[in-house]
């Protein structure tokens, strides 16, 4: 005798309900260092007028992240002859040097998350080059979720750090990032982004960005 027929069930959730049972993904961001060679040839060489009172080099202010503004001259940057062409970011001290378009997609993903100065930019022949910035991440999050992470938890006194090296596997409260697509995770080295600010930044096809699953590192 056949069994009871039965209304089907859907198999497939909607599109939007995946969407929001769909768990972000967290990535490492920063320059590419790959590739070796002599590398980018960019010099910033007005630094010394950039230090601000109290300070030993051009950094940010003591105790934040970003820019103590006003500087009181704009950063003027030289490509240097004999190295690669700058790429749409480049390290350079404590900040990364950025094209137009790369500022237009951090803004775009997350406005809140950066600060930006704009450059002078000169190439080797002498020429104006594009527009360029310093860009700095100055959101901070304490958002690592330790009972899920695998990640060495060093102490020295009251000072605590996260060391990624030898491997780790870091997971993040979502609830603790909440919308933020940009973070500096804190007493963990380097930055954080997630997979929107990722998508956006290989769709624009940007040059010089490096990024590591966080969970994989």
């Amino acid at each position: 005798m056949p069994p009871p027929s039965r209304t089907a069930r859907p198999t497939s959730l909607s599109c939007a309900r995946q969407e929001r049972l769909k768990a972000r993904k967290f990535f490492t961001i920063g320059h590419d260092y790959r590739g070796g060679g002599k590398g980018p040839g960019i010099k910033l060489i007005n630094g010394k007028a950039l230090i601000t009172t109290g300070m030993t080099m051009f950094c940010p202010p003591r105790g934040r992240r970003g820019f103590a503004l006003p500087l009181a001259e704009t950063p003027h940057f030289i490509e240097e002859k004999g190295y690669r062409p700058t790429r749409d970011l480049e390290a350079n001290g404590f900040y990364w040097f950025i094209s137009q378009r790369t500022k237009e997609v951090f803004e775009s993903v997350d406005p809140e998350g950066f600060a930006f100065v704009p450059c002078d930019f000169t190439l080797p022949d002498g020429s104006k080059g594009d527009q360029r910035y310093l860009c700095d991440v100055i959101r901070e999050l304490d958002a690592i979720d330790e009972e899920k992470s695998k990640v060495k938890v060093e102490y020295e006194g009251e000072w605590k750090a996260y060391n990624p090296m030898g491997g780790a596997s870091i997971v993040f409260d979502e609830e603790r990032t909440g919308d933020a697509h940009v973070f500096k995770q804190i007493h963990l080295g380097g930055l954080i982004c997630d997979d929107v600010l990722r998508d956006a930044c290989k769709s624009a096809k940007l040059t010089g960005i490096l990024f590591r699953d966080a969970a994989d590192l």
